[in-house]
């Protein structure tokens, strides 16, 4: 009987739409695409987008029945109540938890034990991978350690949980009590992952745990599919959320609009495309204030490899490195799907671990002030740039070969 049976335990998973379901995706297609069983223990959760895009062949998955609290206000009709009221529940019953307790996800941590312990001895499941955030999926990981013998566990962190960078100055205070209760859950670990070096340097100061750097990863392949037309106006993208407090939107947007002013008498039109943004009242503001709305339009979110054509056609793609000191090791995924793109990135900020990642794969330039990122779209709406093809065999940060490379510490444990 093999040993290569893995189950993942997350609240998030296909086929809901969104960056930390795509991430468990990708590799536990992997794991299944090189020989292993694998099982997912995950959670529904009512009015979140989805998607038809993915390929289940060959996962075995259980969405396990709970009471989600926030199951209450889906059938409200008016939106204004519904608002009032889910910011009401959520001071407290967190609607995703980074801070104990997880009160959210109770009758799903307890539904979801049962039916790992039912797994693991039916399926003789020697491997699991749980994932954070919420922190529940590890609180079931500790208990999955403490009641059967022979698990191996990885406990996954995307985000940080005590010394996450987006704490509110009310925790910050109270980081390192809090970590005594974090680390009790985590502390029967076998390994732990998490999604770049900066977390690492941050996690290995609190940890005695040997941790892994498990990267998003890119897929060179999956845009090699796609045909790489030129988009007839200059089209400038960016993907995904907007964190108006930690991004410098309104140097970009200035710097834009200065941009504009310098091409005025150009005819090929710009387009500044935000892709599954959500239109803040801030980021409405800015736009305002720079009379910005005639050359920016709003796409709502879509199935990941409608992303994907846009970026590839795009001919600039946009990005924000968080602008506080304390920024180490936040590397969105989305960045690795721009970097696969082999699209001329814009980076708005610096960070150490990012500028080595893009300067060995030659595809973006960092602006930290308004006549760089002027300089910058200058360059690009009036040249072409040919940008060096990668593929996932000879890339090390290709999802293929970060999930090998954990795959060989998991089999010669």
């Amino acid at each position: 009987m093999s040993d290569k049976k893995i189950l993942f335990i997350t609240v998030t998973f296909p086929p809901r739409l969104s960056v930390a379901s795509l991430r468990l995706y990708n590799y536990a297609k992997l794991f299944q695409q090189h020989g292993w069983e694998v099982f997912i223990i995950s959670a529904k959760q009512s009015g979140e987008k989805s998607s038809d895009e993915f390929d289940f062949n060959g996962l075995t998955i259980y969405y396990v029945e709970w009471l989600d609290p926030f199951d209450l206000i889906i059938k409200i009709r008016f939106k204004f109540l519904k608002k009032i009221i889910f910011k009401f529940i959520n001071l407290f019953i967190p609607y995703l938890a980074t801070w104990l307790p997880d009160s959210r996800f109770f009758s799903w941590r307890k539904a979801a034990f049962n039916k790992a312990q039912e797994l693991i001895n039916k399926e003789s499941i020697k491997y699991v991978y749980t994932s954070f955030s919420p922190i529940s999926p590890h609180m079931i990981g500790n208990r999955i350690k403490e009641n059967m013998d022979d698990i191996y566990w990885m406990a996954e962190y995307r985000d940080l949980c005590s010394f996450n960078h987006s704490n509110s100055f009310f925790k910050k205070p109270f980081e390192k009590f809090h970590f005594k209760f974090e680390r009790r859950i985590i502390n029967s670990s076998d390994l732990i992952l998490t999604a770049s070096n900066g977390y690492k340097e941050i996690l290995s100061k609190f940890l005695d745990k040997k941790i892994h750097v498990l990267y998003n990863g890119c897929d060179f392949d999956s845009f090699k599919k796609i045909k790489s037309t030129p988009s007839k106006p200059f089209k400038i993208i960016f993907t995904g959320n907007i964190y108006m407090k930690f991004y410098d939107v309104n140097l970009f947007l200035k710097s834009f609009r200065t941009f504009i002013d310098r091409i005025i008498n150009q005819n090929r039109k710009v387009e500044l495309s935000f892709i599954g943004t959500h239109k803040s009242k801030l980021l409405i503001k800015y736009i305002n204030k720079y009379k910005l709305s005639d050359h920016v339009t709003f796409l709502n979110s879509i199935p990941n490899y409608e992303v994907k054509i846009h970026q590839k056609r795009a001919s600039l793609l946009l990005h924000f490195i968080w602008k506080n000191d304390n920024k180490k090791g936040v590397l969105a995924g989305k960045l690795f799907e721009y970097i696969a793109s082999r699209k001329p990135i814009l980076i708005v900020g610096r960070e150490k671990e990012i500028e080595g990642i893009i300067n060995t794969y030659k595809c973006g330039v960092f602006c930290d002030n308004s006549d760089d990122i002027v300089k910058c779209l200058l360059d690009y709406y009036y040249n072409v740039f040919e940008i060096e093809d990668f593929s996932n065999q000879v890339s090390p940060i290709s999802k293929l070969n970060q999930f090998l490379s954990l795959e060989k510490q998991l089999l010669i444990k």
